[in-house]
């Protein structure tokens, strides 16, 4: 076999693959796992059972997998929305955080975990995807939040807690939480940030300043 036929299948094989997460990721989120089929799935990639079975046999393998990729294109998104000065970025940082993760993305990914803990086979096949997802999240809003060529220490920290801090703020939200509560604690979390890295006085954090608030 020549490299340019092993690449050849190798690009066939990465759009085939491409094409059942992006209807997989469709049917999860219009349909939520109680709705997601294998069926359904192959019926809007529009392709034979067996050659989506060839790529994901199982339903829950088939599921982690839509998780990793709607995770990459909305850490992607994420990075493109944060642009700008230091402290419009920073700023930007946490709007886009909070915009992915009080999305219906979201919410149907807090339905797969709460799916989770009483089904096995999606528990196991999201543990294994985990640590990657993880990881995914974390280095991709660190490259975000940092400063272009700074190895600045306390980034890795600061995109966990913002992380960490918006996810319990959004699970707050569906339960009914205000949106004039959730401003204001968006805001005081970017007045902290700006604490934390220096560019503001401790005293801004309680008394936002005029630049705090720009």
């Amino acid at each position: 076999m020549t490299e340019t036929t092993r690449r050849t299948q190798e690009d066939r094989r990465a759009t085939t693959r491409a094409r059942v997460l992006d209807a997989a990721v469709a049917c999860l989120l219009e349909n939520g796992y109680a709705g997601f089929s294998i069926g359904e799935v192959q019926k809007r990639a529009d392709m034979a059972r067996g050659t989506l079975l060839h790529h994901f046999p199982a339903k829950a393998d088939l599921v982690s997998a839509a998780v990793g990729h709607l995770v990459t294109q909305r850490v992607a998104q994420a990075q493109q929305a944060a642009a700008g000065d230091a402290a419009e970025r920073l700023d930007a940082f946490v709007d886009a955080v909070w915009a992915d993760l009080s999305s219906p993305t979201f919410h149907a990914l807090l339905e797969l975990w709460g799916a989770a803990r009483t089904d096995a086979s999606l528990r196991e096949a999201l543990a294994r995807e985990q640590p990657h997802l993880l990881g995914s999240i974390q280095s991709g809003l660190e490259a975000v939040l940092a400063t272009d060529g700074d190895d600045d220490p306390r980034v890795p920290l600061l995109v966990a807690f913002t992380v960490q801090l918006l996810t319990g703020l959004s699970i707050t939200a569906v339960l009914g939480a205000r949106d004039a509560e959730l401003q204001r604690t968006l805001l005081a979390w970017k007045r902290a940030l700006r604490v934390l890295l220096g560019d503001l006085a401790p005293d801004d954090l309680a008394t936002p300043s005029r630049k705090a608030s720009a």
